[in-house]
């Protein structure tokens, strides 16, 4: 993405042929940007982007914007921009992760306010929420892997109540898989009670 003048117009360039092409992107029409009363937004620049993903083809592009604390995760179409979408706004989430699920960049999984939710991109719509508690997110295609605090905290009602169980399992962090289509994700790693620091990633490709 290049930004030759101080507007909110970008030439997404492509370097991958002999002769460079040029597709303009006006994130105007696509980020609402919120300014104080009579004053005009300042345009985007290209500090406030991180590239997350490209679509196998390369004619989409997951891009993260940031500007005072405000994230807006957007999906750009290189080959007819005015069809870009800002996920942020469309789904009216606060995601703090999303990832591609697919080639097509029709599907996606994301974390949301500590649910695991998985997108359909192209309809607009959450597919389902395949876990909650979820603190971290890894993709490889249709399989996502999560830590999430998983257990049975039981909350009593009276003391009589909890008086008479032994049996209060305390809440443990666990790594999970799931694969799009199966009915329940599965626990392959648990990390204790105490919080984790573990790093989760999955390699990706496109087949």
């Amino acid at each position: 993405l290049v930004s030759e003048k101080e507007d909110d117009h970008f030439d997404l360039l492509s370097i991958q042929e002999e002769k460079i092409k040029s597709t303009t992107i006006n994130f105007a029409d696509i980020i609402t940007i919120a300014a104080a009363e009579g004053e005009t937004p300042k345009p985007v620049t290209p500090d406030e982007f991180s590239v997350v993903a490209w679509s196998g083809n390369d004619d989409k592009i997951l891009v993260k914007h940031i500007r005072d604390n405000n994230v807006n995760w957007i999906l750009i179409n290189t080959t007819k921009p005015k069809e870009s979408l800002n996920l942020t706004s469309i789904f009216n989430k606060n995601f703090t992760q999303v990832l591609l699920e697919n080639s097509s960049a029709t599907k996606a999984w994301a974390l949301a306010d500590g649910q695991l939710l998985q997108l359909d991109l192209s309809s607009k719509a959450v597919i389902k929420t395949v876990a909650s508690d979820v603190k971290k997110i890894s993709s490889m295609g249709d399989t996502v892997s999560y830590i999430a605090l998983s257990g049975e905290d039981v909350v009593f009602d009276t003391a009589e109540s909890a008086a008479v169980s032994d049996e209060t399992k305390e809440a443990t962090n666990k790594i999970f898989i799931y694969k799009d289509g199966e009915e329940a994700a599965t626990s392959i790693v648990d990390l204790g009670s105490a919080e984790s620091s573990s790093i989760l990633e999955m390699g990706t490709y496109w087949s």
